[in-house]
């Protein structure tokens, strides 16, 4: 993967996350880190491409109106 895309995923709104051949998430507390590491996980699971269920065996990233961010009241939907 080189490029990771989210739109309106939790706190993530239209952001590139370009990657390296070594990477550090670096920054303030509840800043998605830990969300960011959490999809990757996920999407890395074969489980994630053949379920519609985001929570899965030990990734837990929550209920769908939890996923889409909060500043977009309303919305049905969230890119990854």
């Amino acid at each position: 993967m080189k490029i990771l895309y989210l739109n309106n995923f939790r706190g993530f709104e239209q952001t590139y996350i370009p990657f390296k051949q070594v990477n550090f998430f670096v920054g303030e507390n509840s800043s998605g880190k830990s969300s960011i590491l959490s999809l990757l996980k996920l999407m890395s699971s074969p489980q994630f491409w053949n379920n519609d269920d985001f929570n899965i065996s030990d990734i837990e990233l929550g209920f769908f109106n939890e996923l889409v961010s909060n500043t977009l009241i309303g919305k049905k939907s969230f890119q990854i």
